[in-house]
């Protein structure tokens, strides 16, 4: 099994399992392995031959722990509008129509950096959550919560953007039909809104 490790500005590489330690709340200790580089036991040679972690990613993780606590500090920007046709998954043969405007959730430190990298990655957005939709299993589709459906849609987006801005994502009118009973279509429209966030979908 691997060991994540960080490495200091010295290019010692500390265990992350250490720097875990001051992450709950042992700061000094955390410091400490930092300066050293070393855990109990464990050989600088030892160390060095495990994947690791830069300090600046690790600090950004932390950062984005704070940041996922700290809610008054969201924004929503607008996904646009989406609706997708979706075979059934639980053997029916059905044809379902998923209707959906898509908020990503971020902190607002983030939101110009979104908002930059969207005009060149709005069609692959689109086309990722329209594929998304048609491979998720039903039961996540109907889902209440919608949780799996949600962390598959912050990674996709993530992974277009090719970096973490994402954190979240909310739902505006979400709503599942049959398809050859549902509402006449709306127009499908994307921007890039800013709104303070609720926390959940709405």
């Amino acid at each position: 099994m691997f060991t994540l490790a960080a490495r200091s500005r010295d290019s010692a590489v500390v265990p992350l399992s250490q720097f875990r330690l001051w992450q709950m709340g042992f700061p000094l200790l955390g410091l400490a392995a930092f300066g050293t580089g070393l855990l109990p036991g464990c050989s600088t040679s030892e160390a060095h031959q495990s994947p690791s972690l830069e300090t600046s990613e690790i600090l950004e993780l932390i950062q984005e722990g704070r940041n996922r606590n700290d809610p008054k500090n969201d924004v929503e920007v607008d996904l646009g509008k989406f609706r997708v046709t979706h075979a059934t998954t639980d053997g029916s043969a059905s044809l379902l129509l998923v209707d959906f405007q898509l908020l990503a959730v971020l902190p607002s430190q983030r939101q110009e950096a979104l908002e930059a990298a969207l005009p060149a990655s709005t069609y692959r957005l689109r086309d990722a959550v329209i594929a998304l939709v048609q491979k998720t299993d039903t039961e996540h589709l109907t889902d209440p919560s919608l949780a799996y459906f949600k962390s598959e849609l912050v990674a996709a987006i993530n992974r277009i953007l090719q970096e973490r801005l994402v954190k979240d994502v909310v739902f505006s009118d979400f709503s599942v039909h049959d398809a050859h009973n549902a509402p006449f279509p709306t127009t499908a429209t994307g921007g890039a809104e800013k709104k303070k966030s609720s926390g959940h979908g709405h």
